[in-house]
């Protein structure tokens, strides 16, 4: 078995959180020690020259490099300007290494800098390519703040040269702690804005067990042997979450998604201060009964009409995931997978009273459309009033998407 590791960064903050909790991790029993075939494993890191020089003399990459052969994938990124600039700069790496791994038949593992993963998570997906499996799915979902860097260091966990040791359970208990602003707002029963949400949790154990149903995964190991076609388009204008997957594979049978955190579980990290979702509780969450339909007509509209799920990530996003940390009971589970299942049911088709309120949240979006941009509809009608037969056009098109959106029908 040909296991290739792979990642990509730039720049000192990026570099540092690969060393110090990525590889760190790594480093852990069941991670990069289990590896069967060490002659033929690699990781490969696509970095610019000078982070590549800074990384020789670091304790844990001298660690690393005890274990499994590592290799540079030369990559100078361009400069950008936000953050979709630098996701695309991103997925140009991911495109190289993803190359490199077809070319060479590997089974692939796409690591992140900003990761921490469980102790036999690298074990857990071996065993899984031994059961035949040629695709690894994990939820793709922000989950923790650098609240968690602190409490690893108060606990000794990070020391240079030497692994993080973390169980499943014990990383999950941990995120729960520290989650990030964007998970928190996944919580159903949360009263701040969750519009854009491609997940939501309903909590079984407070502080231990969540539920999850997700929209979103990434693909955590690819056996790019099984594959006969290698697409990469997808990396030149969306990233790896996107649909890689579909494009590379005939059917799903191949496919597992991960769907108890206790087998197998990694966690990505984000400070709150580059990324942060307001927690605000907003007016239209404010009485229960009235929330859940608001809740479910938001997703409705985010999920099936704007984002439009294609019908794998719809399918998946039917199924429960269990997010593991403590000894909840089974019933304790049932009950919690009854009370989401129903919703998701509605969330995705709808009751008539849901309908209802699916229109009026409709309605509003649209009115606060209206209203942010109200400046340039202006300007365009006064275009349309001087004669103007292309502002006429897009007036028109515009228009027709507005209806197509109110009357919930597919746009053209």
């Amino acid at each position: 078995m040909r296991l290739y590791l792979a990642v990509t960064f730039w720049g000192e903050e990026y570099r540092r959180y690969f060393l110090d909790f990525c590889l760190a991790s790594l480093l852990a029993p069941g991670n990069i020690p289990a590896i069967i075939d060490k002659a033929s494993a690699k990781l490969l890191i696509a970095t610019n020259d000078l982070d590549w020089a800074a990384l020789q003399a670091e304790p844990t990459f001298i660690a690393a490099r005890n274990l499994i052969q590592i290799e540079q994938v030369a990559f100078h990124h361009e400069t950008y300007c936000d953050s979709h600039g630098k996701m695309l700069v991103m997925s140009r790496a991911h495109k190289r290494l993803a190359n490199r791994m077809f070319e060479d038949g590997a089974r692939g593992v796409f690591l992140y800098p900003d990761m921490l993963a469980a102790s036999g998570f690298i074990g857990k997906l071996q065993e899984l390519c031994e059961h035949g499996f040629a695709v690894v799915m994990f939820m793709n979902v922000r989950f923790a703040n650098e609240g968690i860097f602190g409490e690893l260091n108060e606990r000794g966990f990070c020391r240079p040269g030497e692994p993080i040791v973390l169980s499943a359970r014990e990383l999950a208990r941990l995120t729960i702690r520290h989650m990030h602003s964007e998970m928190r707002r996944s919580n159903f029963g949360a009263t701040c804005d969750d519009f854009g949400c491609s997940s939501y949790f309903w909590v079984v154990s407070p502080g231990e067990d969540l539920l999850f149903h997700c929209g979103s995964w990434i693909p955590s190991l690819i056996d790019y042997g099984s594959i006969s076609r290698h697409d990469d388009s997808t990396f030149d204008s969306w990233t790896l979450d996107g649909d890689y997957i579909a494009k590379n594979l005939t059917d799903t049978k191949g496919v597992y998604f991960v769907r108890d955190t206790s087998e197998l579980f990694m966690i990505s990290f984000t400070p709150e201060s580059s990324v942060h979702f307001s927690l605000t509780p907003i007016l239209r969450y404010r009485f229960p009964k009235l929330r859940e339909r608001w809740k479910i007509a938001g997703a409705h509209t985010f999920l099936f009409q704007i984002a439009r799920m294609d019908w794998l990530r719809r399918e998946q996003f039917r199924h429960p995931v269990h997010f593991r940390g403590g000894d909840s009971s089974e019933s304790q589970w049932r009950c919690a997978e009854s009370r989401a299942a129903r919703i998701i049911a509605r969330m995705e088709h709808g009751t008539s009273a849901d309908q209802i309120v699916n229109v009026l949240y409709r309605c509003n979006l649209v009115f606060h459309w209206l209203w942010r941009h109200r400046l340039k509809i202006l300007r365009r009608v006064g275009h349309m009033l001087r004669g103007d037969r292309a502002a006429w056009r897009q007036a028109k098109d515009r228009l027709q998407r507005a209806a197509d959106y109110l009357a919930d029908r597919p746009a053209a």
